[in-house]
């Protein structure tokens, strides 16, 4: 079958949870199927990742475009615009007349059998008389993510524009997802939320992973942090364990080191004046941070759908501390394969623990491969996919 994937970032390198998420559907697909490839990139440096992922497809395609605040100018003017129009600023800033154009012209010359959009952002591009099958692939429920952040945040001009957003998701998503003929949801928990509006044809898709044990006890104690910092969740968090949460596990383990391993940090994040911080910036392969750590932390407190940090770490055999929220929407069990703490003291008190409990930290590594086994496997994805497509 021939089918046109479409996504807002191309998967490489495996630098983020969605990019995981996305490259890992494309790997099953491209088994079966004739892979044709559509993505943005945010600069022109970035071109060279399409021809890293030439073995997955048998065509790429690509437009620049830059991030917000670099090509939109005025951009502050055009959000408070926006707030008088019916489609979401998230929505309207990653239109793209070129994208657009080069959908359209692609399927006019190579006639697909299905088309496969991977993230809201990119549902735009489904052309209205496409005539084959019609999929999408869910990575948040931005209904849920806005209704966060607008009951999380403080200052009032951000906390008017989540509200702003969250309303004008409400209808949007729901009649995005009236256009296809599967909607593929990254959790069961999401699954049930999209139920609740007129859409019937939904399936659970799991993050499929292929596990890499590489857990082991560590000479200097070492907390892993991975996540994209520009995304507003992931820097809360980081900030929340940094100052807050780190300074009591530091009473207890003097030596202990934290690596902060993901694309697009801050420069306050970079300038951090602290020796026993790390911050790599994006990274081609986390692995070797995986190998070097005690622990991965997933300190989330706003945010929506499912961390796929937690099942990359577990994937590779490392014992994980959560919040509650960072572990939403996974069937994961406290004190089985995961801990999960919602205050600063009780997530110290358990990174401290799995740091210096080696039969903890190796009950939590075992017990998280078996997760990944069960509930994530290739195999389990691959037949979900196989099904939707027909093959």
């Amino acid at each position: 079958m021939k089918i046109l994937y479409v996504t807002q970032l191309l998967p490489y390198p495996k630098d983020s949870g969605g990019k995981i998420k996305t490259f890992e559907t494309i790997n099953m697909l491209s088994e079966k199927n004739d892979l044709h490839i559509v993505s943005f990139v945010d600069s022109q440096e970035k071109l060279v990742n399409a021809k890293l992922l030439k073995k997955w497809s048998n065509s790429i395609n690509t437009v620049v475009l830059p991030s917000t605040t670099q090509r939109i100018r005025f951009f502050y003017l055009k959000i408070l615009l926006n707030l008088f129009n019916p489609t979401p600023f998230s929505i309207k800033r990653n239109y793209s007349k070129k994208m657009k154009k080069l959908i359209a012209e692609l399927c006019k010359k190579e006639k697909f059998d299905a088309i496969h959009i991977d993230h809201l952002l990119m549902t735009q591009y489904l052309l209205r008389d496409f005539q084959g099958i019609k999929v999408y692939e869910e990575h948040n429920l931005y209904t849920e993510m806005f209704k966060r952040y607008f009951e999380f945040e403080t200052d009032l001009r951000k906390k008017f524009f989540y509200f702003s957003e969250y309303i004008k998701f409400k209808f949007y998503e729901s009649r995005e997802f009236e256009k296809f003929d599967s909607v593929l949801a990254i959790s069961d928990r999401d699954k049930k939320l999209i139920a609740k509006t007129t859409v019937k044809n939904i399936t659970t898709l799991p993050v499929a992973y292929q596990i890499k044990s590489m857990f082991k006890m560590q000479k200097i104690p070492t907390v892993l942090f991975c996540g994209v910092l520009s995304w507003w969740p992931n820097a809360d968090g980081f900030w929340w364990f940094y100052s807050v949460i780190y300074p009591i596990i530091r009473k207890s383990l003097a030596n202990v080191k934290l690596m902060v391993v993901g694309h697009n940090p801050t420069e306050e994040i970079k300038n951090i004046n602290d020796k026993s911080v790390i911050v790599t910036g994006s990274v081609k392969d986390t692995d070797e941070y995986y190998k070097r750590a005690s622990a991965v932390i997933v300190p989330i407190r706003a945010g929506a759908g499912i961390r796929i940090k937690i099942l990359d770490a577990m994937a590779h055999g490392l014992p994980v501390v959560s919040t509650p929220l960072g572990a939403e929407g996974l069937p994961v069990e406290n004190n089985k394969n995961i801990l999960l703490a919602d205050n600063p003291e009780e997530f110290a008190e358990k990174v401290i623990e799995v740091i210096k409990n080696k039969k903890l930290a190796l009950k939590l590594s075992k017990n998280g491969l078996e997760y990944i086994k069960k509930n994530n496997s290739e195999d389990k994805s691959a037949m979900i996919l196989n099904k939707i497509y027909g093959n």
